[in-house]
């Protein structure tokens, strides 16, 4: 759902980010399909699921976006609650500097 608002608002949405992102909406490529409009910075993450990687990583490959992170987590769990300690307890901390480090290194213009 993050990528069809993101390609629908376009001119609002300066970076993108996506826990564990999947073809969830009915139809097979919609979510790729909404990424394949969207050209902002992206970060994407998930579980650590060969699965949900590898959703992840086909979701992300169809965006033209210059910038695009995948990060596969040691330890990951669905979504974004992967950020949450009591979720996420031996890997909520790192995944967290992952995180942080692409905000970090976008270039916002003040508004």
């Amino acid at each position: 759902m993050i990528f069809e608002v993101a390609a629908d608002h376009a001119g609002h949405v300066n970076a993108l980010l996506a826990f564990s992102p999947g073809e969830y909406l009915g139809d097979p490529d919609e979510v790729a399909k909404a990424a394949a409009r969207v050209q902002v910075p992206i970060y994407v993450t998930s579980s650590s699921s060969a699965d949900e990687v590898g959703a992840a990583r086909t979701i992300l490959s169809a965006s033209p976006a210059r910038t695009k992170i995948q990060y596969e987590p040691k330890y990951g769990v669905h979504g974004s609650s992967t950020l949450i300690e009591t979720r996420n307890p031996k890997g909520a901390a790192e995944n967290w500097v992952h995180v942080l480090s692409f905000l970090g290194a976008l270039s916002v213009p003040p508004s």
